[in-house]
């Protein structure tokens, strides 16, 4: 018995590194330079390990690799080609755009509700809802939701000033703030629901909010291994948003639908837009109440920590950048004497330049995802720019875009280290080289909601620094030292600053 036992485990272990070194050895007959894969953790060792956060893993790999306009890597023992020229990114994303549709083989709907958001979407399913949720995020929609988020602003400006009586300023921790003030803004805006966070801290909104973007921890293992092996994560029934917060975010999003419609309830926000398109007689695909859900999940996760997370790191570049902080105050105490006691309007959002280029400053630094990827839907030939030669992409494959090492690539932005809003400048914005600043995605699959998540930084930042300033206090962590255990841009001891009355 004994023997046999010896003979079948010598027998799967010999099968498991044969399999193993078949994968690892993938690119070799494309010709393709690859990085050479530790056993099982691929190219990711260090992130899987949690000695070194993830964006800088991609970013070291970037560095090691760019003078190729791609090159192979693994992801535990998954293949991916990453690619590091932005003109190969241009044909991806933009020229053949149809045989890269989707994002990489990883959710779909067998994992619940995040398997049925709009970036788990695949093929004609997702062009079907990009299109029903665009009208969503159109100027005439953006304009409409000013008002609510300026409220919310200024809430947000009489919680501070609270928090310092005295005057000397007040040391917090931003990022708990920010989220409670994007929470809300996404909760009224979305979804029609006045909710203040700040004052009721244990509402059941914020939470689903907070528990679903825990990126720490057990989420990062789950996210880790669904990557590596989809089907290794579907037999093992992984889900990303827990049954308790389904059902919650079901019952509330269906019950608003419900009381609208029996109470003839018209409200300019996503989920009357959603209700239409359901009940449209033009409409050409039914959504489910699983679909409808699903969509109003992401939009509460990309809002709150996306844009928390944006929000955070401005003040960070302000605690770090003094001088360009006081040109970006005086651009506000400006357009604030010029509205003269008025609401702020959509063009004046629009017409702050200078905010403008510090928000685009810190994006380049310190965008809200630091890689993309898609998926080869059906075969594709691509150009190589610098061998001149063709590179072959088959169906099923993957690719990675690495975002933040593009942005911090010294060959198209100068001391890319260096916190410049010049950079942005109307005279030099027009010298940055396409696909090499793509803080929001690339091409058709970018951020659908890029345009109202820019509005509410904007209009937030606008009514805080107005009244506020921020320098760096005893916990602030200069420069940020990213926490290895987490996918999002968090440091170790948190966003932490002092805030002071102008």
């Amino acid at each position: 018995m004994f023997i046999v036992l010896a003979v079948l485990i010598v027998t799967l272990v010999t099968i498991m590194l044969l399999w193993i070194k078949q994968t690892y050895n993938y690119f070799d007959g494309f010709g393709i330079i690859y990085d050479k894969p530790t056993p099982i953790l691929g190219s990711m060792k260090d992130a899987l390990l949690q000695r070194i956060h993830l964006k800088t893993v991609i970013e070291n790999l970037y560095k090691k690799y760019k003078s190729h306009s791609v090159v192979g890597i693994f992801e535990g023992t998954r293949p991916v080609l990453m690619i590091t020229h932005p003109e190969v990114i241009n044909q991806v994303g933009v020229q053949h755009f149809n045989s890269f549709l989707n994002h990489k083989e990883m959710l779909d709907e067998k994992f619940g509700l995040i398997g049925k958001t709009l970036i788990a979407l695949k093929d004609q399913k997702w062009r079907d809802m990009r299109s029903t949720l665009t009208p969503s995020f159109s100027g005439s929609k953006l304009k409409a939701m000013i008002p609510f988020i300026e409220k919310i602003a200024k809430h947000g400006v009489k919680h501070l000033k609270l928090c310092d009586r005295d005057g000397l300023g007040e040391d917090i921790e931003m990022k708990e703030f920010f989220a409670r003030l994007t929470n809300d803004v996404i909760a009224t805006t979305a979804f029609g629901l006045e909710i203040d966070s700040l004052k009721h801290k244990d509402n059941e909104f914020f939470a689903l909010g907070k528990s679903v973007t825990n990126f720490n921890g057990i989420f990062v293992l789950k996210m880790l291994l669904t990557n590596a092996s989809p089907k290794l994560a579907k037999l093992l029934n992984i889900k990303f948003v827990s049954s308790k917060n389904s059902k919650f975010i079901n019952d509330t999003i269906i019950g608003s639908m419900k009381f609208r419609r029996d109470n003839n309830i018209l409200r300019e926000d996503m989920i009357n837009l959603l209700m239409e398109a359901r009940e449209s007689s033009k409409a050409t695909k039914h959504w489910t109440d699983d679909e409808i859900v699903a969509q109003c999940l992401i939009f509460i996760i990309g809002g709150l920590d996306s844009v928390s997370s944006l929000l955070c790191t401005i003040c960070q570049m302000c605690i770090e950048n003094p001088e360009e902080q006081r040109k970006l105050i005086e651009e506000i105490h400006q357009t604030k004497n010029d509205l003269k006691d008025e609401s702020l309007t959509y063009e004046q959002i629009q017409g702050l330049s200078y905010m403008d280029m510090f928000i685009s400053e810190t994006l380049r630094l310190w965008p809200p995802t630091f890689i993309t990827d898609r998926n080869c839907t059906k075969d594709c030939v691509l150009d190589d720019p610098i061998t001149g030669k063709t590179i072959q992409v088959k169906a099923g494959e993957n690719l990675l875009i690495p975002i933040s090492a593009l942005h911090k690539d010294p060959t198209y932005f100068p001391e890319p280290n260096k916190f410049d809003p010049q950079r942005f400048s109307p005279e030099n914005k027009s010298n940055i080289k396409h696909c090499t600043y793509i803080p929001f995605g690339v091409g058709p699959r970018n951020c659908i909601a890029q345009r109202l998540a820019l509005i509410e930084t904007k209009c937030l930042l606008f009514h805080i620094l107005d009244e506020f300033h921020f320098t760096s206090c005893e916990k602030s962590t200069i420069p940020i030292s990213l926490d290895p255990s987490t996918i999002t841009f968090t440091p170790r001891n948190g966003f932490w600053f002092k805030v002071i009355k102008n």
